[in-house]
């Protein structure tokens, strides 16, 4: 039986050199494995902050448009899901009570149905409807609005609702009838019956109508 061993020597700079090695590849596996744990630590951070600071600006940007905006939104067949705050402002209908019921409630009797007709006929063909028109607010008081509603579409680029904007100009449309009417009689006033005439001789030096 012949066993063979290594000289002593042989093995003590065997141990050595292993040694040197495993110390080098300790050491560069720690220079290496600091700046890459402060990258890997600081970017998710960072991208953590911008997340949250968007987050608070995005939050702070719905409450200023849910507290100054009239705001609608309802499914395809025109079921109202959900109203701004500014929305129960302007027409006195809580949330509560708008949402489930259809936008018709607010109905003015001097609105034809001819514009529900319009409106309708250009939203499903998922066309942007845009005008002004005059509503009911809970009480029976009437109000203008300025609407633009827009068709909301889903992955499958399908209508899956609309959302309707409104700007209440009831002052301005209110101050356009005053300079336009007299107040007691709501009769047009002189500006406005010249205006008219002028549009009538217009239409007759182009058409030769009789007017």
């Amino acid at each position: 039986k012949i066993i063979f061993e290594t000289r002593s020597d042989t093995q003590k700079n065997l141990k050595e050199q292993n040694s040197f090695t495993a110390l080098i590849i300790a050491l560069t596996v720690i220079i290496v494995s600091i700046p890459l744990s402060f990258i890997v630590s600081f970017i998710p951070s960072k991208l953590q902050d911008k997340l949250s600071q968007s987050y608070e600006k995005t939050k702070r940007y719905s409450e200023i448009i849910n507290n100054y905006v009239m705001i609608s939104q309802t499914d395809i067949n025109g079921i109202t899901t959900d109203i701004s705050k500014k929305f129960t402002e302007i027409t006195g209908y809580k949330q509560s009570e708008m949402v489930g019921r259809k936008h018709s409630i607010l109905k003015h009797t001097d609105t034809t149905q001819k514009t529900y007709e319009d409106i309708w006929g250009t939203i499903t063909k998922g066309k942007v409807w845009e005008n002004d028109i005059q509503n009911l607010d809970k009480f029976g008081k009437a109000f203008w609005i300025h609407l633009v509603i827009t068709p909301e579409f889903n992955d499958k680029n399908e209508i899956e609702g609309y959302t309707a904007i409104g700007q209440d100009i009831t002052d301005k449309i209110t101050i356009e009838k005053m300079s336009k009417t007299d107040f007691l009689t709501k009769l047009y006033n002189r500006r406005e019956v010249e205006s008219k005439i002028n549009i009538e001789i217009t239409r007759y030096e182009r058409y030769k109508n009789i007017f």
